[in-house]
């Protein structure tokens, strides 16, 4: 099987899939993923070296910091974009890969960067105690649903993604 979507070895970047069939909807371009454009709010697709980014949570796992730094060695970045916002200095998800990616050396990894102006104040303060990504997700969705928030919908479908990875890797 053919994943599709942005790796990022060693050696730089590159898509896999070509137009329209990237994953998480966008169309396997960088930065044709995210939220409303310029000047709104939304999120955006950026890329960064992972020892500037600051995970949100610790790792808990060290098998799976293993398989992962393994994994990265043979065949560089490969996951899924790391939602991040500050301008992609603080990861809410992905604190196993942002560490096994500096293990293994990676120069920058993929982001989905959520917008300074996305949310307010009390919607940042209740993303701040979600501490896992099914609660990051249903989080994401009650602002979608109850707050009005536009431009999150990538946000959500990042999110989804990963708790479905999450949960498969847990029925194996």
């Amino acid at each position: 099987m053919i994943r599709k979507g942005i790796i990022i070895t060693k050696d730089g970047l590159r898509i896999l899939g070509g137009p329209g069939s990237g994953n998480f909807g966008h169309s396997g371009i960088p930065g044709q993923r995210g939220g409303s454009g310029s000047g709104g709010g939304g999120s955006e697709n950026i890329s960064k070296n992972p020892d500037r980014i600051e995970p949100f949570n610790p790792v808990r796992s060290n098998a799976k910091l293993e398989s992962l730094i393994s994994s990265m060695e043979e065949k560089g970045y490969d996951g899924p974009p790391i939602l991040t916002y500050q301008d992609g200095e603080i990861a809410l998800t992905g604190s196993h890969r942002i560490v096994a990616a500096k293990e293994v050396g990676i120069d920058k990894i993929p982001l989905l960067n959520i917008k300074d102006d996305t949310l307010n104040e009390d919607q940042w303060s209740e993303l701040q105690s979600a501490r896992d990504t099914e609660s990051l997700l249903r989080t994401f969705q009650d602002f979608k649903e109850y707050e009005e928030v536009s431009g999150i919908d990538d946000i959500i479908e990042l999110l989804e993604e990963e708790v479905s990875h999450e949960q498969s890797e847990w029925m194996e």
